[in-house]
Formats: structure tokens, C-alpha cells, sequence
């Protein structure tokens, strides 16, 4: 287990989880200041989330999260002119945070009816109030309680299932299902491989024998909570209803996804 695992393992399980997290945020917030306000003054009119929202969602660098989330659509756009029976006219992006993808795709699929959906309720307020053309919709953080509805030709969770328990992760997919027209795409990330240097030994054997393995904090959605996934696992996970049509093993393909492992997924009824 590498030191940085080690101490995110002392830190979820610590009463100081807290304090520490608030002291990560204001040292992010110091380090790019320098970065961020030269982003800002050179993108007047890009809209940015504030800086608590994005270092609960991700990088609290903003040419990042501008750069990243444009690369994220151009790449979704040309995975569907390969892989998609019908044209892209309804896209979710399931737990769209603070936008970073979702706000870009627009100028990838024009015309298309684009929905981001969230549990938290600050990000959803903001896009609300920030990004237009979008629908934005708060999510439930309960596979069972329907709060998305309709059917769509592509669904994007991208380090979704990451941040959701095992034991629910099957109810997820099945709901998933159930919002994808026939043939539907599901574009979807998880750790794999290049996240197993957060493990112990034991950790590492849990999850080789089980497939699927969840950690930290019980709080769904958040980075406290952390689920690590093998390919077996999720083939076992996924069943017979889905096809899984491109798989990238992060450790490999570093490159995409910030070497999360990436999965292409059809509906096959």
C-alpha cells in the first residue's frame, strides 16, 4: 500500500476526517491560485463552479477542468459515430457534478436532448443557474426511487460507480437499463488497476476474490466512499443483458479517464 493510500485509509477512518479535508481544500485553493486567476482573466466568459464544489468533484484547477471535460466530449462524440446503430438525439449524463463534461456537449451532439443528473444539490443549483440549454435534474442517491426519467440513446457515468457501494452497484446497472433505448450506449469508468497502489495486501486479495470491493467513509456519491472493480468482476457484475463493446485497462490507457479503467457498454434488448 503506498503512503498516499495509507493516509487516505487513517483519514476516512478518523474522527479528524474532517479537519484534514478542510486543510487539503485550502492548501488546493493556494496552490492554483496563481494558475485560476491567469485562467479567469483569459476566460472572462466561462462560467466556473465554486471552488468547494470542485474539489468535492475532482481537480480544483480550472484549465483543467475545462480542458478535460472538452477532450471527455470530443472523445464520447467519436465513440458514438463508431459504435451507435442510430444517430445521438438523447444523452444522461448520470452523476454530472459540476458539469465538466456535460456543459461541452452541446457543441458535440447540436440538437440533442441533454440531461445532467446529481445527488448533490449545490451543483445542480449552480448549473441551474450558470449553464443553459442543459436539463439539470437532481438525482437520488436510491437505484429504487425514480427521480430520471425517459429514454435515452447514450448514458454517461464517468467515476460513477466508483463512489457507490457493491452490494448496490447491480440495482444501479439495472436502472441504467431501464433509462437506455434498444441499442443504447453506456459510456462508464471505475478503478482498476492503477488505483490498486490504495490497497493492502489484504484489500488486494479481498478484491481479487470477490470482483468488486468498497471502502471508506458510508456516504454514497462522495470521494470518502471508494469502490475498486476487476474485469471479471464487472463482467459478472453486467451479466447477460449488456455487451460489453470496448474495454480500456487504465493501467495501459493512462491517458483516458485519468487511467480509470473505461467501458464501453450496448443494451442488447
Amino acid at each position: 500500500m503506498s503512503l498516499g493510500g495509507m493516509i487516505r485509509d487513517i483519514v476516512d477512518n478518523s474522527s479528524l476526517s474532517s479537519f484534514v479535508r478542510m486543510c487539503l481544500f485550502r492548501w488546493n485553493v493556494l496552490r492554483n491560485q496563481s494558475s485560476n486567476n491567469t485562467f479567469k482573466k483569459n476566460n472572462p466568459g466561462f462560467p466556473m463552479p465554486p471552488d468547494s464544489l470542485l474539489f468535492e468533484t475532482g481537480s480544483l484547477h480550472y484549465n483543467s477542468y475545462q480542458k478535460s471535460g472538452q477532450e471527455a466530449a470530443h472523445e464520447i462524440v467519436s465513440l458514438c459515430e463508431v459504435f451507435s446503430n442510430s444517430p445521438t438525439l438523447s444523452i444522461l449524463d448520470w452523476g454530472c457534478g459540476t458539469g465538466r463534461v456535460t456543459r461541452h456537449l452541446p457543441e458535440y451532439f447540436p440538437g440533442a436532448k441533454i440531461t445532467g443528473g446529481d445527488v448533490n444539490p449545490s451543483c445542480i443549483q449552480w448549473l441551474q443557474n450558470n449553464i443553459q440549454g442543459i436539463e439539470w435534474i437532481q438525482s437520488s442517491n436510491d437505484p429504487f426511487v425514480e427521480t430520471v426519467s425517459g429514454k435515452y440513446d447514450l448514458i454517461i457515468a464517468l467515476s460513477v460507480l466508483t463512489h457507490l457501494p457493491a452490494n448496490e452497484q447491480a440495482n444501479w446497472l439495472n436502472k441504467l437499463y431501464g433509462l437506455l433505448q434498444p441499442q443504447g450506449l453506456v459510456w462508464l469508468s471505475t478503478h482498476g488497476k492503477t488505483y490498486l497502489h490504495q490497497l493492502t495486501h489484504q484489500q488486494k486479495k479481498q478484491l481479487s476474490d470477490q470482483g468488486i470491493l468498497t471502502l471508506g467513509a458510508d456516504k454514497k456519491g462522495s470521494r470518502q466512499m471508494r469502490t475498486y472493480h476487476t474485469y471479471l468482476g464487472m463482467q459478472s457484475l453486467l451479466g447477460s443483458d449488456w455487451e460489453i463493446v470496448m474495454y480500456y485497462d487504465g493501467q495501459k490507457f493512462s491517458g483516458i479517464l485519468g487511467g480509470q479503467d473505461a467501458c464501453l457498454l450496448k443494451k442488447l434488448r
